[in-house]
């Protein structure tokens, strides 16, 4: 049986673990039999508990997470935070043709081949428009406007090191910082406004807190604003990432953000608190879920923590 090769180039340090591996259970689940993802993750300094879980996926799945190392050379260049920008210089530290370049906060409920094969007409990159109304609100108004969402891009990555996209991106970056809105992402709007391709929105669903409903035909759902592990997040499709999510290590991993936790806790507000965080829960649907015993018995031992 032939397969078809795709690279996939992830960004992500510990903060994101969770993310990445949710996304990863989700590639895994959904490819074709044909389909085999090499993956590398750009490591923003995964800690080693959150490493041993990835490894379980890996065992899982039958592949292998390539860990790469950012050189100083490229860090050096970069502003901080360094994680934001090191995905620019991936197609220089990845031998391949192709590359697939996927944020960590997505789920991909289809298989990836149809979107690694589509033809960039001589583009130096593919993306999809942004579409979110606050994003394109902003966009009016920006010095800068994104026209296009960088959370997935499918690269040509000779046009990409040809044209020194990761550095001008960078050196865009330097001399407007104070300026941008959107960092990055306006920054390489800029520099490859007249090289890149209009990818199909399927393959890039950006949704937020106000998104209630997935289109039918959608290959990559993206949380762009609050990440869906966290218990700020209020929106409708937690649902599916939670689905997926049940199925990693970080299955009974609290979802409340740490820092707020804490506040929380040293102003008293637990017995308080313990009805909002249900009917939170009820209200972004995770209740409706078959789980919803076990997500009690979870915020049950923080709350009595």
């Amino acid at each position: 049986m032939e397969t078809n090769k795709i690279p996939i180039v992830f960004s992500a340090n510990d903060r994101y673990a969770e993310l990445l591996g949710v996304a990863l259970c989700s590639l895994f689940e959904n490819k074709a039999a044909t389909t085999e993802p090499e993956i590398f993750v750009l490591d923003g300094g995964i800690c080693e508990k959150n490493k041993k879980r990835l490894a379980e996926l890996e065992n899982r799945y039958s592949f292998k997470i390539n860990y790469l190392t950012i050189p100083e050379k490229i860090k050096n260049l970069c502003p901080n935070p360094v994680s934001m920008y090191t995905h620019l210089f991936s197609p220089e530290l990845i031998n391949c043709p192709r590359l697939l370049k996927l944020d960590a906060d997505i789920l991909i409920l289809d298989d990836l081949t149809p979107l690694f094969k589509t033809d960039l007409k001589g583009k130096t990159f593919g993306a999809a428009e942004n579409v979110i109304e606050d994003y394109k609100r902003l966009a009016v108004k920006d010095e800068f406007p994104s026209a296009f969402n960088n959370g997935v891009l499918l690269i040509n990555t000779t046009l990409w090191k040809k044209n020194s996209i990761g550095r001008r991106t960078i050196d865009f970056v330097v001399a407007n910082q104070n300026r941008l809105k959107f960092w990055e992402q306006e920054a390489l709007n800029q520099i490859g406004k007249n090289s890149w391709k209009k990818l199909n929105q399927k393959y890039n669903r950006q949704i937020d807190q106000y998104s209630r409903h997935l289109p039918k035909e959608t290959t990559i759902v993206h949380y762009i604003s609050e990440k869906p592990n966290n218990l700020k997040y209020c929106g409708h499709l937690r649902k599916e990432y939670w689905k997926y999510r049940q199925l990693t290590p970080w299955s009974e991993s609290p979802l409340m953000d740490i820092n707020l936790w804490s506040f929380l806790k040293k102003m008293g507000r637990i017995t308080i608190l313990r009805p909002i965080v249900m009917l939170r829960l009820a209200r972004t649907g995770i209740l409706d879920v078959r789980i919803d015993i076990g997500i009690v018995k979870v915020i049950n031992r923080l709350l009595n923590k």
